[in-house]
């Protein structure tokens, strides 16, 4: 578990991204049409596909391997 190369699914990276340039939960739910809820599922997976405890962790595992950028605060 949490090998270096995980790879992230779409809606994953889309949240990491947004966590990334200081969302919160509730604010990437109603920017990506989901429930909070669904959000904070989809930044569990990520942090259990890396094997990291917190979502700043996943957050630097994923800016680290190239899956996620924070340019402009937009999900790409």
């Amino acid at each position: 578990s949490g090998a270096v190369g995980a790879e992230l699914t779409p809606r994953e990276r889309q949240c990491l991204e947004l966590v990334a340039c200081g969302k919160t939960d509730w604010e990437i739910a109603r920017l990506l049409g989901l429930s909070p809820c669904t959000v904070h599922y989809h930044i569990e997976n990520a942090k259990r596909r890396f094997d990291v405890i917190t979502r700043i962790q996943a957050v630097v595992r994923a800016l680290r391997t190239g899956q996620i950028s924070c340019a402009d605060g937009a999900p790409k």
